[in-house]
């Protein structure tokens, strides 16, 4: 029989198992694993008094909260896992496991809710994010619409619950102005903001496994990013001359925006440009100038509006 150690211990030497001595193994196994759930649980509840934060699922109090989800460490814990499994289970249901698992933690330590951002979209993108959502955060996560970047920046720097945005990823321009507005208008409230708001992850983390989503999107939250062990960064350059990008860096998607009005009321327009480099980075980084000087751009129209875990790839 299961043993807590061994997930297989044969009962005969000179016989195999029968169905029901397998089906009790299988049953041993399920209440070991819930045993240990339960252990886990008691630890978040031991770490959320540590931070000195409410603990359940119940309503939290008003006021300024601080998002209890930690992605860096998540994409960590997410590629341990992944490189230490065997066998024949599949890994795009182990990796949904575990996310469940961590939303759960994470509700359970105040919580947090996720505006989608639908501006634009047509009803099959709509339901491929609401669906990449679902699966990245967990079931137990609220998920709401949001139809302008206003309404959805809104609540990410306000009260309780926490809010978690996400914008998709509109690799081409002509398909969706509006969708594709989110990232360099974040680059400019960001300028102007008193808490700015940053890119923490980018969805779907993980890649093949038997699943696709067909859309790429990015969460954005208050959190100041924080690093894994493979990560990228996300630049927003205002200018015309990005060209497509050299080496590592990869220009994600392009869009036109406004830059100034003139005095009969002619709106002036401008190029942005949505830049994917390597590595971790934080605002403010001198990285950011040698960025600007290796691809000849103007280091003053080069803004940082995130990093985020390179996402694990598998076959399938």
């Amino acid at each position: 029989m299961y043993d807590g150690k061994m997930a297989f211990s044969p009962l005969s030497k000179d016989a195999a198992p029968s169905l029901q001595e397998l089906r009790d193994q299988i049953d041993a196994i399920d209440k070991h694993i819930h045993d240990l759930l339960i252990e886990r649980t008691e630890i978040v509840r031991s770490i959320a008094s540590a931070k000195g934060v409410p603990f359940g699922l119940k309503s939290s109090p008003e006021g300024p909260v601080d998002l209890a989800t930690r992605p860096g460490r998540e994409a960590t814990v997410l590629r341990q896992l992944v490189e230490r499994h065997t066998g024949e289970f599949p890994i795009a249901v182990l990796v949904h496991m575990w996310r469940e698992i961590i939303a759960a933690k994470t509700h359970l330590q105040g919580g947090f809710t996720v505006s989608l951002h639908g501006d634009g979209l047509d009803p099959n993108q709509r339901v491929a994010l609401w669906d990449l959502a679902r699966f990245h955060f967990g079931t137990i996560t609220k998920l709401s619409w949001s139809e302008s970047f206003e309404q959805t920046v809104t609540g990410l720097t306000a009260t309780r619950p926490a809010t978690i945005a996400v914008y998709p990823l509109v690799t081409d321009a002509s398909e969706c102005t509006d969708c594709n507005a989110w990232w360099w208008r974040l680059a400019l409230q960001n300028e102007r903001a008193g808490v700015p708001c940053y890119v923490m992850s980018r969805l779907p983390f993980l890649l093949g496994g038997g699943i696709s989503f067909g859309l790429d999107a990015f969460a954005v939250s208050s959190l100041a990013p924080e690093p894994s062990d493979d990560d990228r960064s996300l630049l927003v350059y205002f200018g015309e001359d990005v060209g497509e990008g050299t080496g590592d860096i990869q220009v994600l998607t392009r869009a036109d925006c406004p830059s100034g009005v003139q005095s009969d009321g002619t709106v002036l327009v401008q190029q942005a440009s949505l830049l994917d480099v390597p590595g971790f980075m934080l605002a403010g980084e001198p990285r950011l100038k040698q960025i600007a000087a290796d691809m000849k751009l103007d280091p003053a129209e080069l803004h940082f509006i995130g990093s985020y875990a390179h996402a694990i790839e598998v076959a399938g």
